[in-house]
């Protein structure tokens, strides 16, 4: 992770299923150390679900990081969309609102047909 980090990314998007198989708290441990060795790029975690009501309670490697849950690939465009807005520059907010404003016109031009009043 440090040395993802010290490429100084606009943010930094953990996925895993939870699971912590070696060294239960490890993550949680190494994130709330982070502030301490000056890291300030947000951490994100997405959490990967088998099935789309799991409870992941019992999985949760680190309360101390915003979290994002996602089962589907599917889920992956608002996964990503999620995360694109969590970056704080001026250009990925232009990015974002222009991508939207395209998927708005895409949706606006499939529903006419079916909405349209004559």
């Amino acid at each position: 992770m440090l040395d993802a980090i010290e490429k100084q990314p606009d943010l930094v998007a953990i996925v895993s299923d939870g699971y912590e198989n070696y060294y239960p708290g490890d993550l949680e441990r190494v994130v709330a150390a982070l502030p301490g060795c000056g890291v300030e790029t947000p951490i994100l975690f997405c959490h990967s679900k088998f099935t789309p009501s799991d409870d992941l309670s019992l999985r949760s490697p680190a309360s101390n990081l915003p979290q994002l849950e996602f089962w589907h690939q599917a889920d992956f465009e608002s996964l990503l969309l999620s995360m694109f807005s969590r970056v704080d520059r001026p250009f990925a907010i232009a990015n974002l609102q222009e991508f939207l404003l395209q998927k708005l016109d895409r949706v606006e031009k499939e529903l006419t047909p079916w909405t349209a009043l004559n």
